[in-house]
């Protein structure tokens, strides 16, 4: 039986009640901004995870003009994903693993999220993160 194969990571920027303007930033207005998005593995079982994971691509359901999710990946510290005019919402992000991304199952994950806007403010107030994974191919039939 073969196992599913991981194929994304979702961000879930989430609003609440004890964040400025219900967040789902920490900032004033209630925004953030997502410099950095990374992710490690390891090999199945291992405590170190010293393999870094290549994105195909980035999608978001809302972004601020000028702060397009695809900031977060593109190793530019002065660009990043946030969503000011959606503030108070819950908001979400896919991180979209590239084709030949091989994530063995039982792989320990390091994700980074890292947060550079010069005012110190715009981090993240409350966010959930989970895997998106498809079926494996089906294992050829033996003759």
């Amino acid at each position: 039986c073969a196992l599913p194969i991981l194929t994304a990571i979702k961000l879930e920027a989430l609003p609440d009640p004890s964040l400025p303007a219900q967040g789902p930033g920490r900032s004033g207005g209630g925004n953030f901004v997502l410099s950095r998005f990374a992710v490690l593995f390891g090999p199945p079982g291992a405590n170190e995870t010293p393999n870094a994971v290549a994105f195909a691509g980035a999608k978001a359901d809302y972004e601020q003009t000028n702060y397009g999710v695809a900031g977060a990946i593109d190793e530019k510290p002065e660009t990043g994903w946030a969503v000011a005019g959606g503030t108070g919402k819950e908001h979400a992000a896919t991180f979209e693993l590239a084709k030949d991304a091989k994530l063995p199952a039982g792989s320990p994950l390091a994700i980074t999220i890292d947060q550079q806007y010069e005012d110190g403010t715009h981090a993240l107030g409350k966010f959930r993160i989970s895997v998106i994974q498809e079926a494996a191919p089906p294992e050829p039939a033996k003759k």
